[in-house]
């Protein structure tokens, strides 16, 4: 009875006519490898050896250990900051783009990588005083 009582504005829905979802863009590469837990776990490692070379070839140059000092405090200078570069953009990538972490976590990625950025580079800073330091006369 009820569904001959129908006003002129409305219509009738049959139950062929439902609701159907958008059909899915298809994800970039750079899209799918953000949200790949082993390219971020990749990405990771790659950039925590980068620091730990940075750092044995830092120690490695400091005298008298090595005849070789400037040459492997640059090197060791190159790999430390492109570890911890690496490792501030995945955290600020992971931050920013992530919207399906909770809130607090991403909060926690940008502070760390914030962090990093102000107290991270100290190991640089002491590659350059080590270089003005012990450059021949």
């Amino acid at each position: 009875m009820v569904e001959d009582i129908i006003d002129d504005d409305q219509a009738k829905i049959s139950p062929e006519q439902t609701y159907t979802s958008a059909p899915k863009r298809k994800r970039s590469i750079f899209e799918r490898l953000a949200y790949s837990s082993t390219a971020i776990g990749i990405v990771l490692v790659v950039a925590l050896i980068f620091m730990w070379f940075g750092v044995v070839f830092f120690m490695a140059s400091l005298p008298p250990n090595s005849y070789y000092s400037i040459e492997l405090l640059s090197l060791g200078s190159g790999l430390y900051s492109i570890g911890t570069s690496l490792l501030i953009i995945l955290l600020l990538g992971l931050g920013i783009g992530r919207h399906d972490y909770p809130q607090w976590v991403r909060f926690a990625l940008i502070l760390v990588a914030g962090m990093i950025i102000v107290w991270g580079f100290h190991l640089g800073g002491a590659f350059v005083s080590s270089i003005i330091h012990y450059s021949p006369p």
